[in-house]
């Protein structure tokens, strides 16, 4: 070992915490300005209505618009903390949106609090950045729309089933913290069977509650607080009418994808090449996990691996399969990725290569998933050059059915040679530092603001 790696391990700490106050410093500095965004189209996407009840009830002292009320039943607590901050600091654009900048800095602190014992410090330093600095989350924790505070308190539920026993005090408190992300933001509810399936998950040592039990009482705030809504609203009287109109334009938000949209939203999203960048780092991460065989893995640490994976897993189905989910409802699924990340590389960083190799070369589904895995995003980066030249004879590159051939024949191609190629092959270890400098660049890329170019979506 080079006297470099002491030095550069002693060095982690500061990293991290520069890190740190690096991202809760970008989240305030010029918290006014209009933010220069990829997808900015001449304002911020319903910025206005999300605290415009709030404003009203501070400037007027009642709602001056009660026809539509579709923004406040979807964030109650949302526009309450935004009244409260209003009747402490005034009205302007920056008080508007410090709830959100607020709540965008806790989610890096709560992130790197809670996992600091449980992961590597390097991993910890890899996933602090991409979420300090990921365009997506910084611009969204700088406008006052409720998705960096509902992302917060999905952080903390998650961590409350997953880093600890399931004690009754600790899923008491997952269900009030759950009920008040619903609060914040009401599309959130989605999340509920998601959260469900995560407790359901958690093992239960011997002599405890069932399962069961667990998920009643992750349920009881949620389900006393939903019995007294519904006896608030039967007590509304006149104002019954305009609740249940505005309760029924929600109805718009619960159709479902046609299968054409689901297939191409990796390639076509603007959100795409985030997820798909994101995603390399899993799949790279998972092949590990396939390969580690009987290498003992802390049992904290696996636990919020795994629960973690399902989280990405159960809501990337989601978050296709709904006709209204627009990228920043995507872009919630980057909090699970970060665990998945900071958790997996820990566990990659003690699976040698060997290990590895061993499990390409061999037979089932375990090899042949870690081959998919891990030819998947080379296949992906390499898929645009045959739909490309398909278009100098006349084909439309911009196809979903040619880009999946495309995708699909070089995903075959390039796990052949995967397998063909001897395990200390230079050609393979250039090919693996190659394609983690693409990934870095096309990271630094988002990070500037700039759009990015949709490398990872064939024939793009």
């Amino acid at each position: 070992m080079t006297t470099e790696a002491p030095r550069v391990q002693g060095a982690m700490p500061a990293l991290i915490v520069a890190i740190l106050m690096a991202g809760v410093a970008l989240r305030f500095v010029h918290l006014d300005a209009d933010p220069d965004y990829y997808a900015w189209v001449g304002y911020v996407t319903d910025e206005g209505r999300w605290i415009a009840h709030a404003r009203e009830m501070v400037l007027f002292g009642h709602l001056v618009n009660t026809d539509w009320l579709v923004h406040l039943l979807l964030a109650p607590l949302f526009q309450a903390a935004s009244f409260v901050i209003f009747s402490l600091l005034g009205v302007s654009i920056w008080t508007s949106r410090l709830l959100t900048a607020l709540s965008g800095s806790a989610l890096l602190v709560l992130f790197w609090m809670a996992l600091r014992r449980v992961v590597a410090p390097a991993a910890m330093l890899v996933a602090l950045a991409l979420l300090a600095f990921e365009v997506d989350l910084l611009m969204l924790g700088r406008v006052a729309v409720p998705e960096v505070p509902a992302m917060l308190l999905q952080l903390a539920v998650f961590l409350l089933v997953a880093t600890g026993p399931p004690t009754t005090r600790r899923l008491l408190g997952a269900g009030l913290v759950l009920l008040a992300m619903m609060g914040t933001k009401a599309t959130t509810v989605f999340l509920v069977p998601i959260f469900s399936v995560l407790v359901l998950l958690q093992p239960i040592r011997e002599g405890a509650r069932r399962r069961w039990s667990s998920l009643l009482l992750f349920w009881a705030a949620s389900l006393v607080s939903g019995a007294l809504l519904v006896g608030a609203v039967a007590l509304a009287g006149r104002a019954r009418p305009a609740l249940a109109a505005n309760v029924g334009i929600l109805r718009g938000f619960l159709g479902l994808n046609a299968p054409y949209t689901v297939l191409a939203v990796p390639f076509e999203s603007d959100f795409g090449p985030v997820y798909n960048m994101w995603a390399l780092g899993l799949c790279l991460v998972a092949v590990a996990w396939l390969a580690r065989r009987d290498l003992p893995v802390e049992p904290a640490l696996r636990r919020v691996f795994v629960t973690a994976c399902t989280w990405v897993a159960l809501y990337s189905v989601l978050m296709v399969s709904l006709e209204y989910f627009p990228d920043r409802y995507r872009v919630h699924v980057l909090i699970p990725m970060a665990v998945v990340l900071a958790t997996g590389i820990t566990i990659v960083s003690q699976v040698p290569l060997e290990a590895i190799a061993t499990t390409l070369r061999g037979r089932g589904p375990r090899a042949v998933a870690a081959l998919v895995l891990l030819s998947l995003p080379t296949a992906a980066l390499l898929a645009p050059l045959p739909a490309g030249l398909g278009s100098l004879v006349g084909v439309d590159p911009t196809r979903l059915r040619l880009k999946l051939l495309c995708l699909a024949l070089v995903l075959g191609a390039t796990a052949w040679l995967v397998r063909r190629c001897e395990p200390s092959s230079p050609t393979r270890s250039w090919a693996s530092s190659s394609g983690s400098r693409a990934s870095a660049a096309a990271c630094s890329t988002r990070a500037s603001g700039r759009r990015p170019a949709r490398v990872p979506a064939p024939g793009g």
